[in-house]
């Protein structure tokens, strides 16, 4: 009887650049030539050295592990306004495509105890954040948006039902 010992060796996808997260690919063939250095297969590990995060992807989902938070990738409404915005539906979105400055998304409704919320626009173009229908932004008017500038981000935090902060 012998025994077998078998030695894998593996290179996961990652980055040392604050902020960079992976992306989901337009296509599953990596060799098409559209993919970008951040775009990950399902099941596929990326790490973040300098934010200290490992992700992977789950469907059409960035998924943070170790947190239990799961990314979404969001597409702005084209044309902006809040009736029609892509609702927001995780603690953590990221607006990967927006195609005109003041294209929008909109909040899920603030309710107290809720979790932090974090919202990343990942594209070139201003985007119109909307709170839910009848809900506001602290010291903003109901209904009234705050423009979430390309490449930035916002934590935002529940300060009464209905009522965003940031």
């Amino acid at each position: 009887m012998s025994i077998i010992i078998s030695n894998i060796r593996r290179q996961e996808k990652g980055t040392a650049t604050i902020g960079t997260m992976p992306t989901i690919p337009v296509n599953e063939d990596h060799t098409s030539g559209l993919w970008l250095p951040t775009d990950i297969y399902e099941r596929e590990l990326f790490i973040n050295l300098k934010d200290k995060k490992v992700y992977t992807r789950e469907g059409s989902n960035i998924v943070l592990l170790g947190a239990g938070i799961t990314f979404e990738k969001v597409t702005a409404y084209a044309g902006g306004g809040q009736a029609n915005a892509y609702q927001l539906t995780k603690d953590k979105s990221r607006i990967d495509i927006c195609a005109t400055d003041s294209d929008s998304v909109k909040m899920m409704s603030a309710v107290i105890d809720s979790t932090e919320k974090e919202v990343i626009n990942n594209s070139s173009k201003d985007v119109n954040l909307f709170p839910a229908i009848g809900e506001n932004f602290l010291g903003l008017a109901i209904n009234t948006p705050i423009t979430l500038a390309a490449g930035t981000r916002i934590r935002l935090f529940v300060f009464e039902n209905g009522t965003f902060t940031y």
